[in-house]
């Protein structure tokens, strides 16, 4: 057992990051969001819309709270933070979970995302590749 809290990032982000498309299409959806603490309200690297549609469900279920860069540029980190009134971690995590906590910060812009975007397609596209030798390496000589 470990002092922590579990927060959902960006349940409305694209493709596989979005929480509500991952519900439909699996049987332990419901499973995931009743085993959280909070959601992530607020993420630096989304969209407006996503963010205002992260707000309205984390009201629906009545969760904590949290905020995060989500930063895949040095930029941007700790553009968008969750504060606490604590000296400590626990106390931190405590208010999180108490949900006297709040989020400080805002979405980039257009072009700071497409940069980050790149950033992420970037390193995706690295590690697929080598997957991809490797494996096929693997089924031809099975």
């Amino acid at each position: 057992n470990y002092n922590c809290i579990t927060s959902i990032a960006h349940p409305f982000g694209p493709l596989w990051t979005n929480l509500l498309k991952y519900i439909k299409r699996t049987d332990d959806g419901i499973k995931i969001i009743n085993k959280i603490d909070a959601l992530e309200v607020v993420c630096g690297e989304q969209r407006r819309r996503s963010n205002i549609r992260a707000i309205n469900f984390n009201f629906f279920l009545n969760k904590s709270f949290t905020g995060g860069s989500d930063a895949h540029i040095l930029s941007e980190y700790g553009k968008v933070v969750t504060c606490a009134d604590s000296s400590n971690v626990e106390g931190f995590l405590d208010s999180i979970a108490k949900k006297n906590n709040f989020v400080v910060g805002k979405e980039i812009g257009v072009i700071k995302r497409i940069v980050s975007y790149s950033n992420i397609l970037k390193k995706h596209t690295r590690t697929l590749n080598s997957w991809v030798k490797d494996n096929y390496q693997r089924i031809k000589y099975k």
